[in-house]
């Protein structure tokens, strides 16, 4: 890995330039002043403000320094060095999540599942969820622009008694900038196997006035399919030149065969048992066995499934734009807002698809294109085809995963007194992904239907092999017009240019799960003393909460019986909840240092619980009880008890096919 990075930076009137070249890591010199006045208000973990940290548990932050050190690209990328957080897919990189998420953050590994255990906020508050259904819509924290990142704070403990449902194994909380002044601009460049560039671009600007501020940054990522110029060809690295680094392809010195018995032009078993023939002009055939499979360029698909027709690493462009603003109004209010956009598309190329099916050279069915090997001695009016269409069709076949995301906020917070305030939450978000949409694939029904003149790879005319299909569909006589040519190579293929487009036209062979993810939230804290004791105040906090989120999935499949536009099968699911809830915590100290009580130093509990009531899986309360004992200065012991749960995802009934917390709609 090789990187470039040039970080131009205004603030006031210092302005630098700061450039590192070829190094695996490059840190861009950073002003600090600009950040200096953003105040530490609430920690995660906790509802009481003030703490400094959560009572029980160990909170693990990361500071500017510490994100600027990791060089991340998106925001995810920083946490890639915090031993709690594990399983994480970072950018995307060929990792392209649920809906194009691209990421998803796990502590210990909890929750990578139908239901994810891990909470990740922004400030204190819920994001959109990513995910096109039929698995686990996750939150992508990369929606966050990188340089909009203040700290990060995560808490491996339970938290359901503070933030509900997703905090069983803890929670990542992303808190953004309040505060900067001038501009600073970005640039990085990150250089694979030679020639292969990755490029990130970033400004971050802001202005602070007397009684507020704004702080905004944008952000455009791309990273192109790895390139090699010294294995096979010059075209982006596919599957099958990685495999050659590894010596990993069995005839050229590795131990594991890749190769297959789908070429071009065919390889024919005639009768459809015995041997297999590498061509029509093959004298010989050899065994059906792996070992046999020729291990030649035009012979695409491979025992792993398409590998060397499909790019090792998926191109992908994101761009991320956030603004946040803070007014003081009057001497007791504060309003807070910002607004969140993020746009991402990944797209890698795949193969066109191969075909194994019967093609018969005589009767009601002949292909008239048909032909027996050359060394075949039999009389077989019918055979076994294995073809794959990528030579004769090149490239074009792709699929594609992608989101779009935009939230946003509003706070107000009244400070009543010096000690008591008030702070009212507005929350709303809306996740626009799709994920598995390929475009120029072969439509395996209209293939089969000018090979065979059927819709079913054995070529039958009376019974479909096709689930809740009961007629075979047919495309006879087969003539030169409609026919396909699987026995001569690409160069001098006689199938007409009429069928080949028809193959691989747009919406052909097209699947889609697409999903539109949604979500309200209203939130009312109260913050104050309670009273005070001879070890210091007691503290509580209080509030309520009501959280609606709505999943609209559309899923459309491909039925192989002709194209997708004509001839697909369909499901659309609504699904909806809302979450009312109630919490309170208080903060008690038992001993003060000022006690001077040999061997407690202090001793402070952390008292807390929460009331969830969901409209759709019934109602929960999770409390938790933690103290931190202060043996000695610098010997701290921490315990806590809670009880977290996890509410199934909204989708979770797709999985098994019952489906009772949505509307549903289907067909072909």
């Amino acid at each position: 890995m090789r990187n470039l990075q040039f970080a131009l930076k205004a603030s006031g009137s210092t302005l630098a330039l700061v450039a590192a070249t070829y190094f695996p890591t490059a840190a861009v010199a950073q002003d600090q002043a600009a950040d200096n006045s953003v105040e530490q208000v609430v920690v995660t973990g906790t509802s009481i403000r003030g703490a400094t940290a959560p009572v029980g548990s160990n909170l693990i932050t990361l500071g500017q320094q510490d994100i600027q050190n990791t060089a991340p690209v998106t925001v995810t990328e920083a946490l890639a060095n915090v031993p709690a957080i594990t399983g994480m897919n970072n950018s995307g990189r060929g990792q392209n999540g649920n809906g194009g998420a691209g990421a998803s953050v796990y502590i210990h590994e909890i929750g990578a599942s139908a239901q994810n255990s891990t909470l990740v906020l922004m400030d204190g508050h819920r994001l959109p969820v990513a995910g096109s259904g039929n698995g686990n819509p996750v939150t992508d924290p990369n929606l966050i622009p990188e340089p909009m990142l203040q700290r990060v704070e995560v808490l491996a403990d339970g938290s359901s008694s503070v933030y509900g449902s997703d905090a069983v194994s803890g929670v990542v909380n992303f808190i953004t900038r309040k505060e900067f002044n001038g501009v600073e601009l970005h640039y990085q460049g990150q250089a694979e196997d030679g020639t292969a560039l990755g490029q990130f671009f970033s400004v971050l600007t802001g202005q602070n006035w007397d009684h507020g501020g704004f702080v905004a940054a944008y952000t455009y990522s791309f990273e192109d399919n790895i390139k090699d110029t010294t294995h096979w060809q010059t075209d982006p690295l596919l599957q099958p030149q990685r495999a050659i680094k590894a010596g990993d392809v069995g005839t050229n010195g590795g131990t594991t065969s890749f190769g297959t018995f789908n070429c071009d032009p065919a390889t024919l078993q005639p009768g459809g048992s015995g041997n297999i023939y590498y061509s029509a002009a093959a004298a010989a055939g050899v065994s059906n066995t792996a070992a046999n499979a020729p291990q030649s360029n035009n012979c695409y698909a491979g025992s792993g499934g398409n590998w060397a027709a499909t790019d090792y690493l998926p191109s992908e462009t994101r761009q991320n734009a956030m603004i946040k603003f803070n007014e003081q109004l009057g001497s007791s209010v504060t309003f807070e807002a910002d607004a969140v956009w993020e746009t991402k598309r990944t797209v890698g190329r795949i193969s066109r698809g191969s075909l194994t099916a019967t093609a018969f050279g005589s009767g009601s069915q002949a292909n008239p294109f048909y032909a027996l090997p050359a060394g075949y001695t039999g009389t077989a009016t019918k055979e076994t085809i294995r073809y794959d269409f990528d030579a004769l069709l090149g490239p074009g076949a792709t699929t594609a995963y992608g989101d779009d995301e935009l939230m946003g906020d509003a706070d107000l917070t009244w400070n009543i007194n010096d000690d008591w305030s008030v702070d009212f939450l507005a929350s709303g978000g809306r996740s626009d992904s799709f994920d598995g949409q390929t475009n120029g694939t072969v439509n395996q029904g209209l293939a089969l239907l000018a090979l065979n003149g059927t819709n079913q790879t054995s070529g039958s005319l009376t019974t479909s092999s096709i689930a809740g299909i009961n007629g075979v569909v047919t495309n006879l006589p087969l003539t030169t017009a409609n026919a396909l040519d699987v026995w001569n190579p690409a160069a001098t293929n006689r199938t007409s240019p009429a069928v080949l487009a028809s193959l691989v036209a747009p919406n052909s062979n097209s699947n889609l799960n697409h999903g539109v993810d949604s979500y309200e939230q209203f939130r009312a804290i109260v913050n104050g003393t309670l009273f005070t004791t001879a070890a210091g105040a007691v503290k509580i906090a209080g509030g309520l909460e009501r959280y609606n989120s709505q999943l609209y999935n559309y899923i459309l499949t491909a039925t192989n019986i002709g194209p997708t536009s004509k001839s697909a099968g369909f499901s659309a699911f609504n699904f909806g909840r809302t979450i009312t809830s109630e919490f309170l915590e208080a903060d008690i100290p038992v001993v003060s240092p000022d006690m001077d009580i040999p061997l407690v130093r202090k001793l402070e509990f952390d008292l807390s619980a929460r009331h969830d009531g969901y409209n759709d899986v019934g109602q929960t309360t999770n409390p938790k009880v933690s103290l931190n004992w202060d043996v000695v200065d610098g010997f701290r012991l921490r315990s806590s008890w809670s009880t977290s749960f996890v509410a199934v995802a909204l989708e979770h009934d797709i999985l098994n096919g019952q489906v009772s917390n949505a509307s549903v709609t289907s067909g072909t």
